[in-house]
């Protein structure tokens, strides 16, 4: 019930180049850390039971770039359990986990803020490409989501109560994304008070394109 490697207060560190397999909690962990390098790692918990892959729980200006991620219940994830600051994510590679990026706000003061996903590459049987609760200011650029799961979801903001986060959801933005579902879940979606622009997105074979489909589409 252990992190294969738990960077603890740490800044200003770089980790670049290892391979993780078969752990039980976190491949990686970054608790409360911030202005860490995390490049070219790979993972893969090998059927063991693991929980996620990459983990800041939590912590600021963080970069994940270049990283590959296999067969994990979650890739990457921010557990917002206080400061989430402009981490971000960049060239990351996800292959059948079962969601691949999330964001989750775990209490109700602290909310993740401005972290941007760019040329971020999804391939899975999984239920979810990537997941943000009570987030806002976030980016997604240049995605690629491909679902085989026939319930299995692209993108999805929504708001959990107890877990509401600061309580603004404003300044997000997903841009020149591409997401391929299996005839059923939903290619983005959005619910709660969430201010959210899609531009410039493409969504296929999903039973559902946008949700709701008022949201603000450029």
């Amino acid at each position: 019930n252990v992190h294969l490697l738990n960077l603890s207060q740490s800044d200003y560190c770089e980790i670049i180049e290892n391979e993780f397999y078969d752990h039980h909690r976190a491949a990686l962990l970054l608790l409360t850390s911030d202005n860490n390098l995390v490049r070219r790692n790979y993972s893969n918990e090998r059927g063991v039971g693991g929980d996620e892959a990459f983990t800041i729980y939590p912590g600021n200006a963080n970069i994940l770039e270049n990283n590959i991620v296999e067969g994990e219940d979650v890739g990457f994830t921010t557990e917002v359990l206080g400061p989430a600051l402009g981490n971000k994510w960049y060239g990351n590679i996800t292959y059948g986990c079962t969601t691949s990026f999330q964001i989750r706000a775990r209490d109700l003061t602290n909310c993740a803020d401005g972290e941007i996903y760019n040329h971020v590459a999804v391939a899975t049987d999984g239920l979810t490409a990537m997941y943000f609760r009570g987030t806002k200011d976030v980016k997604v650029y240049h995605a690629s989501l491909w679902m085989t799961n026939a319930s299995g979801s692209g993108i999805g903001a929504d708001v959990e109560t107890g877990n509401e986060g600061c309580g603004v959801y404003t300044g997000w933005v997903v841009q020149d994304t591409h997401a391929v579902g299996a005839a059923g879940g939903t290619g983005f979606g959005a619910s709660g008070a969430i201010t959210l622009v899609w531009n410039e997105v493409n969504s296929y074979g999903f039973g559902t394109v946008l949700r709701p489909e008022e949201v603000h589409r450029v």
